[in-house]
């Protein structure tokens, strides 16, 4: 066993070494090799190398992979694993931009690192977490963590590691507006990454050079450095820094007037973040492609791309985000001539304008109050730059007010002149922000519906779950109905909280597609075969239907008539082999589900409430529902639901 361990781990060894270009490549030999008869730390190994590989080209692979990793690094035992995969997931959250998860994540697998007294991996936890700390614009604490960790890089004198750390402490040094230093620093890195032929490490640090001269406004040197990154990016398939130089060289362009040229970098970007799932950038990319399009008098293209956004940052409770896109809407209704969108969201981007002011303002006040109790003359001395700041953005906010102030006053005018012409206009457009408040109070009430389920209903459950386990560990029941009545209890109780999730899920989603469906059944069968290993299941969806759009209402409905159909197979058909298919046959969506188990006879047997739950739900979204069985001969559920009368 030794020697096959020691095999495996030389193979991953030798395909990490190779260019990073290659990284789809390297997924492909992994999963090859995780087909093959390994041992459970040997499949253990390659998940965590696919997480790793997967970081940059997809967050929800890695993230899967990864935690499959843990889970199992967890079972046996192995704290050394465990250290490393949860350093790989942090860092896979780290590249999505969720610093939180990825510090959480990281000093996990740093307390792990001083356990076992491993001195390197200490140390790369504390630059992992400087990282971190420098994206939070903690620039202090970041340089402090820089330091630690190089320390015993200097000691062992690695190169890699060192230049490394001196990438990001150019880095600090482009934070602290120090341009002159960051270059020079960064040139220094990018000539050893050239000399060593690293091609990732040289795409992240041409961007980050190339965006200092952005900074400068120097975009001629900027563009060549940018496009010099790209090749990088390109070679090391790093998709994450390929959408930043994409959106980097759009912003260059629209700052020059070319909006065609900038919109075409735009979508570029937008197409690898929706590939990354990375939602927060997909929605301000979506702002400044708006931009463009209003330029290019796309007044409608960009009014639908500004709502789009500014739900998200609504909902997502992401303020300077919102004032961007308030400050582009206002632009848009201006264009399109409605005065009283224009004012309506002046208003809104001058409080929330104010209110981030305050709310920074607030925070300065506090962090003063903290420094006066450690040192008198230090608080005194910040409470002055406090005070300055403070009368900055009051000049800034008065100025802010008076500007708006004076369109409001000019287009009140323009719309007295305009009123008889408008009367028509206006009514419609009350009529929409009328339809829009009501779908938005049907929306408030959905999410607060699923709020109550999840906090009320949701926590009641766990509570009996908690209950039943404590009588348990609390009393030594040796009554056997008693024992199985308990677990039971707790069974019932744990598939009820999943069921409540995935209602919430429904409740919460106005358009459930095939592809979420997919995703869920998998889920559940994942599940379904932890309990019964014994059983192969096949599921398969044709790709024609995974972007068709479905109600909430709708998918849910198809969900669990799966899901009863599968239970059904699971619990009561002995099969060794289940099948899911869902065709796409022209105007109609045809579902198969069918297993090899022992059947009934239908004729003599009386239909319970599955099978009538099952036949309710499908036609109640306008499908047919028909149900095959014999005895010996297996059973086929066949669903069929036409297009055109989908709910």
């Amino acid at each position: 066993m030794a020697k096959k361990i020691l095999s495996l781990l030389v193979f991953l060894l030798l395909i990490s070494n190779l260019n990073a270009q290659d990284a789809p490549k390297l997924i492909d030999s992994l999963k090859k090799e995780l087909r093959r008869n390994h041992s459970e730390k040997e499949k253990l190994v390659i998940y965590s190398d696919l997480t790793w590989h997967y970081r940059n080209i997809s967050i929800d692979s890695a993230l899967v992979y990864g935690k499959k990793a843990l889970s199992g690094a967890k079972k046996i035992g192995d704290e050394k694993l465990q250290a490393q995969i949860l350093s790989d997931i942090g860092m896979v959250y780290f590249n999505n931009g969720n610093y939180d998860e990825a510090k959480r994540y990281y000093n996990s697998a740093l307390e792990l690192r001083k356990k076992l007294k491993d001195e390197e991996g200490v140390a790369k936890m504390y630059l992992k977490l400087a990282n971190v700390h420098q994206y939070q614009y903690d620039t202090k604490k970041a340089m402090q963590l820089y330091l630690k960790g190089s320390e015993y890089f200097e000691k062992t004198k690695n190169q890699v590691v060192l230049y490394s750390i001196k990438s990001n402490i150019a880095s600090l040094y482009y934070d602290m507006k120090n341009f002159k230093k960051a270059i020079e620093y960064y040139n220094d890195v990018v000539k050893f990454n050239e000399e060593n032929e690293q091609h990732l490490e040289l795409s992240t640090n041409l961007l980050n050079l190339a965006g200092i001269y952005h900074q400068m406004n120097d975009t001629v040197k900027a563009v060549k450095i940018y496009n010099k990154s790209l090749k990088y990016c390109q070679l090391a398939g790093h998709q994450l820094t390929m959408a930043k130089v994409y959106n980097n060289l759009g912003e260059i362009l629209s700052q020059n007037n070319y909006p065609k040229k900038a919109l075409a970098h735009f979508n570029k970007a937008l197409e690898i973040r929706k590939a990354l799932h990375s939602d927060v950038e997909i929605a301000s990319i979506n702002v400044s492609i708006a931009i463009e399009y209003l330029k290019l008098g796309k007044l409608a293209e960009a009014d639908k791309l500004l709502h789009e956004s500014l739900d998200f940052f609504t909902k997502n409770n992401n303020p300077d985000k919102l004032v961007q896109t308030y400050l582009v809407m206002i632009t848009n209704f201006a264009y399109s001539k409605q005065p009283d969108s224009v004012i309506v969201y002046a208003d809104k981007y001058a409080l929330l304008k104010d209110k981030i002011l305050q709310e920074g303002i607030l925070k300065q006040s506090t962090e003063l109050e903290t420094k006066y109790q450690t040192e008198k003359k230090e608080k005194l001395l910040l409470q002055k730059e406090a005070e300055a700041k403070e009368r900055n953005n009051i000049i800034i906010l008065l100025s802010i007010i008076a500007f708006f102030t004076a369109i409001a006053g000019y287009l009140f005018f323009r719309q007295q002149r305009l009123k008889n012409k408008q009367q028509e206009q206006e009514f419609l457009l009350k009529s929409a922000i009328s339809k829009i408040e009501t779908q938005n109070k049907l929306q408030d009430q959905r999410l607060e519906i699923s709020k109550d389920l999840h906090d009320n209903i949701g926590a009641q459950l766990t509570f009996i779950i908690s209950s039943v386990d404590n009588i348990k560990r609390a009393y030594a029941i040796e009554n056997p109905a008693i024992k199985n009545r308990l677990e039971n209890i707790s069974g019932f109780t744990k598939s009820t909280i999943q069921e409540l999730r995935d209602t919430i899920w429904a409740m919460n989603s106005s358009e459930i597609t095939f592809e979420d469906l997919q995703a869920r059944i998998m889920n559940f069968i994942e599940k379904a075969q932890e309990a019964k290993s014994d059983i192969r299941f096949e599921f398969s969806v044709d790709p024609d239907l995974e972007s068709i759009g479905l109600s909430s209402i709708s998918g849910m409905n198809i969900y669990r008539t799966i899901q009863e159909a599968l239970n059904n197979s699971i619990k009561h058909a002995a099969a060794s082999f289940i099948q899911i298919k869902v065709e796409n046959r022209g105007e109609e969506i045809q579902i198969l589900i069918s297993d090899d188990g022992k059947g009934f006879e239908i004729e003599n047997t009386e239909k319970g409430n599955g099978f009538h739950n099952m036949k309710k739900r499908i036609e109640s979204i306008n499908g047919e529902f028909s149900l095959v069985s014999s005895l010996s001969g297996g059973t086929e559920i066949f669903i069929s639901i036409d297009k055109n009368k989908l709910l």
